[in-house]
This record gives structure tokens, C-alpha cells and sequence, in this order.
């Protein structure tokens, strides 16, 4: 039988905002999951730039994985960077979820939903480290460096875990800073732009960034004490938008999955300092002040156990290296193909 074919119309439609907080629970529950060992992930494949010139970051991700007992494995194929497309008129990302059956090997459905899947499912893992990791403060500002389609997820679903409604917005072209000033107002917020970053970091103690940076943007002295970072924009070989001191003076790392981090997140730069240890390392020497990298689902098992993380001090850093696993492409497109299935529409190949 031929597989199923769905649009992103049709994957839109069965994921309204009322199912936005199903969407976190269950890349939450992808996490603990990939904590308990519960998860199979095929090495992440990475191609391009494919620029000669150079002047954009254009890439393709290509992650697959299933966990242990549950109906679907998933291949995933993002493309994003294609900074060129803006004056084409096209969307700079692009992308596909193909989902089989574990228990026949069968093509049940593929997902053309062109990257909004990926956005969302990266949104939602913001929304479970905010959920664990918010600052000892109450927020009354939330920094948001990038104006992109992924700073608009951040907040879109930051909004299930999270009461403040006040943002403070960098962007580096002033038109589309403007553009995403509207379009975050229109989802009930309040935005202030400012015209640098340092300016940012002494308004918020709450931070997202999610631009395509391959050097620093956020500077370990202007980082306040008390502050959490939810850096979303390394997620491959090169991207950088953390000073690394920031990690080492964090009291907390949390990764979304730890070898990954450390391949290619904003982990890997601190590690490759010498400022950080790796996972081998810490395992080795199995000390306290060394062990502040802990994976994102090590977090979710502590909530769940009634053991939740605090901080020690009001004035700890805490930061979230999100760089995107496969466990959370099969939460989110079993989660879709599950409800697609039930609405009925479909195109077949």
C-alpha cells in the first residue's frame, strides 16, 4: 500500500494552539526517554554550506530515530540558511518527516510540513527547559535575540509555561526586526527593540536566542547573575552564539542530548576551551563541581520523581544548549500522523 502524503495545511490544521501543551508534554516525555535509554538515534548527518561564496549558512540536517516499544520510527531532512531566498520570495528553511511503522517497516506517511514540525518541536523543548529551569526571580522581561521564524515559535509556546509578556527584541536588519515586533505583538505581547545586545542582557533575566551566529553574540560580563539562557541557534558544525565563559560560569548546563552538545552545541566550544569537561571526563572523575553537564530528560525524570532542580543560589546562571534530537521529530510527527489519520485526509502517492 502506497504511503500517505500530507501538507502542511493539513498538519497545521490538526495541531491548533489548544494542542500546544500535548505538543510539550510529549517532547517531554521524548526526553525522559532518551534519559532511560529508551531510544535509538542514527548519527546525525550533516551536509553543506553549499555557498562557494560563503555568505550564507545554507545546510542540510538530516536525523532519524524511534523509541523502544512505540508505533513509529521517524527520518527526518531540514534544510535552513538559505539567506538568499528572502529576495527570491521563499521561506530560507525547507523540510520533510517520514514516518514508518517499527512494527512492519512500512511508509505510513510523510510529512511535507516544510520545517514548521521542526520549529515547533524546537519550541517546545525551549518550553520544557523554561518549565524546569526558569530564573529564582519572578521574569518581567524576556530577552529575544533573532528575529527569524524560530523566535516566534520560542514565544508562541513560551507562553504555556511562562506568565511574562514583556519582551526586549535585537535584530540585526531593522525591517525584519520591525516585522517581528508585529507578529510577537499579535501574539499578546509587549516589545521593546533595542539597538544592542549588552543592552538586552542588563533588561532580562530570561535570554532566547535563535539566530545562525558562528561567533559569540552574548558576552560572559554582561550576562547578570541569576539569569537563564536558552540558546537554540547551534545547532550544527561551526554556529556559535555564546561566550563560552558563560557555560563555565553557569551552575548548570542542561543538553538536550549530551554527545550532541558536545559534538556541535554551544557545549562543544566550552569543551574544546578546556573549560568544560566532557561526558567521559566527568564520568571519570565523578566530582561535584565538575558535573554541571546534565541532559534535558534528567530534568523531566526529577520533576517527575517529585525531585525537581533548584537552584542553589538566586544568583546561579543556568543555560540550555539546544541543538535538536531526533527523539523529538518522533514525539512530534507520531503525535501528527496519529491525529492525521483520525481527520482522514490524504493524498496518496
Amino acid at each position: 500500500m502506497p504511503p500517505t502524503l500530507y501538507h502542511l495545511q493539513q498538519i497545521q490544521n490538526v495541531l491548533p494552539p489548544t494542542l500546544y501543551p500535548a505538543i510539550i508534554t510529549a517532547v517531554a516525555q521524548g526526553f525522559l526517554k532518551l534519559h532511560q535509554q529508551q531510544v535509538q538515534l542514527a548519527p546525525v548527518v550533516h551536509l553543506g554550506p553549499f555557498d562557494a561564496t560563503s555568505t550564507q549558512l545554507d545546510d542540510c540536517c538530516i536525523k532519524a530515530g524511534s523509541v523502544i516499544d512505540e508505533e513509529h520510527f521517524v527520518v527526518k531532512i531540514a534544510t535552513g540558511g538559505f539567506a538568499s531566498n528572502l529576495s527570491r520570495q521563499l521561506p530560507t528553511a525547507d523540510g520533510l518527516m517520514v514516518v514508518f511503522s517499527q512494527q512492519t517497516g512500512q511508509c505510513e506517511g510523510i510529512l511535507l510540513d516544510q520545517g514548521w514540525l521542526t520549529d515547533m518541536r524546537t519550541a517546545a523543548a525551549g518550553a520544557v527547559a523554561a518549565k524546569l529551569l526558569h530564573p529564582s526571580r519572578p521574569v518581567t522581561r524576556i530577552g529575544m535575540i533573532g528575529t527569524g521564524i524560530q523566535a516566534r515559535f520560542q514565544l508562541l509556546l513560551l507562553k504555556r509555561v511562562q506568565a511574562c509578556r514583556a519582551v526586549v527584541l535585537y535584530g540585526r536588519n531593522a525591517a525584519r526586526t520591525l516585522r517581528a515586533k508585529k507578529d510577537i505583538e499579535a501574539m499578546g505581547y509587549s516589545v521593546t527593540i533595542v539597538s544592542d545586545i549588552q543592552s538586552l542582557c542588563l533588561q532580562c533575566h530570561f535570554i532566547i536566542t535563535t539566530t545562525s551566529s558562528t561567533t559569540p553574540l552574548i558576552m560572559n560580563d554582561w550576562v547578570q547573575p541569576g539569569t537563564h539562557i536558552t540558546a537554540v541557534g547551534a545547532d550544527g558544525i561551526g554556529k556559535q552564539e555564546l561566550d563560552p565563559n558563560i557555560l563555565l560560569r553557569a551552575s548548570i548546563v542542561v543538553c538536550d542530548e549530551i554527545s550532541q552538545c558536545v559534538a556541535f552545541g554551544e557545549t562543544s566550544h566550552a569543551v574544546k576551551k578546556g573549560l568544560l569537561l566532557n561526558a567521559e571526563e566527568q564520568e571519570r572523575r565523578r566530582t561535584s563541581d565538575t558535573n554541571k553537564i546534565v541532559s534535558l530528560g534528567d530534568l523531566v525524570l526529577r520533576e517527575k520523581e517529585g525531585k525537581r532542580w533548584a537552584r542553589k543560589k538566586k544568583h546561579d546562571i543556568t543555560v540550555f544548549d539546544s541543538t535538536g534530537v531526533a527523539v523529538q521529530d518522533v514525539a512530534i510527527a507520531s503525535l501528527t500522523l496519529s491525529l492525521l489519520k483520525k481527520k482522514g485526509t490524504a493524498s496518496k502517492l
